[in-house]
Order: C-alpha cells, then sequence, then structure tokens
C-alpha cells in the first residue's frame, strides 16, 4: 500500500528533502490546516499573496479540468522549479 506522497508518485525523498517539502502520508490526517480566510484578512502582505496564490493556482486547475486535457493515467501539476508558481509555469506530473 502506498502510504506517503513519494510513494504514490514515485519521488525519492531526498528530492522532496533538497526542495524543501515534507513527504506527507495520504492515508492520515494531518496536524496541520491553513485557514485561507486567515490569509486573505491577515494585515502581513505575504500572507495576503500567499491566498492571492492559492486561489490563482485553484483557478489554474479548474481551467485544465474544463479543458478536457487530463488524460486517462492522469495528470498532478507541480512548479518544477522553485519561483516557477509566481509566472503561472506549472507543468504536468504524469502517475
Amino acid at each position: 500500500m502506498d502510504l506517503y506522497f513519494s510513494d504514490v508518485f514515485h519521488i525519492d525523498q531526498e528530492t522532496i528533502e533538497d526542495y524543501g517539502a515534507f513527504n506527507i502520508s495520504l492515508v492520515n490526517d494531518l496536524p496541520l490546516f491553513v485557514d485561507p480566510f486567515l490569509l486573505f484578512n491577515s494585515d502581513k502582505e505575504a500572507y495576503q499573496g500567499l491566498h492571492s496564490e492559492i486561489i490563482r493556482y485553484l483557478r489554474f486547475l479548474k481551467n485544465i479540468s474544463e479543458s478536457g486535457s487530463i488524460n486517462e493515467r492522469g495528470q498532478v501539476y507541480v512548479c518544477h522549479e522553485r519561483g516557477h508558481h509566481e509566472r503561472g509555469e506549472w507543468g504536468p506530473v504524469y502517475v
């Protein structure tokens, strides 16, 4: 049974750590929740920016979904390099 992100998407644990991400369990609830409205209502511009990026990414996924361009193998859209999300450069990873 695939328990972790790295198991499902066949990504080496070291690659995930080098990227600065967590290898989350996909079968357990995480003790982490970020309320998007707290980001939206924050006085800190950086947090408001995070909210804007979340909304922009969700719109991107909605557009991809509506376009019908997701194939049967399945695709996960990620930023391949840091900073690419700032320019909207998400690309598919096939699973």
